[in-house]
C-alpha cells in the first residue's frame, strides 16, 4: 500500500541528522504520528509528513513571537495553524 508518506521527496535538511540518521527529536516523533495519520488515510493526498511537521513547527513558534511582541492576539494567532491543519488532514463528517 503507497501512504502519503511514501511519496515524500528525499531532502537532507529535513528529517534524520545526516550525519547521524537518528531523528531530530520532537520534529521526528511528529513526524511519525502523521506518518501513522498517512497510515490510516487522515492526511490528504500529497501531504508530506517530515515537510508538513517541519512547517508547523515553523509556524508556531512565528506565531507564539507574534503574540509576545503584541503584533496579533492571541485568538487571531490560534485560527492559522488550524487553517494548516485543516489543509493537511482529510477528515470526513460522520455526522
Amino acid at each position: 500500500m503507497t501512504t502519503a508518506g511514501d511519496a515524500e521527496p528525499a531532502h537532507p535538511t529535513v528529517g534524520p541528522s545526516a550525519a547521524t540518521g537518528i531523528p531530530d527529536g520532537p520534529n521526528g516523533r511528529r513526524a511519525g504520528l502523521l506518518r501513522q495519520a498517512g497510515d490510516t488515510r487522515l492526511l490528504r493526498p500529497g501531504a508530506a509528513p517530515r515537510f508538513e511537521s517541519v512547517g508547523l513547527l515553523a509556524v508556531s513558534a512565528g506565531l507564539g513571537t507574534s503574540v509576545l511582541v503584541g503584533q496579533r492576539s492571541p485568538e487571531a494567532a490560534a485560527e492559522i495553524p488550524h487553517h494548516h491543519l485543516d489543509r493537511i488532514f482529510h477528515i470526513s463528517d460522520h455526522g
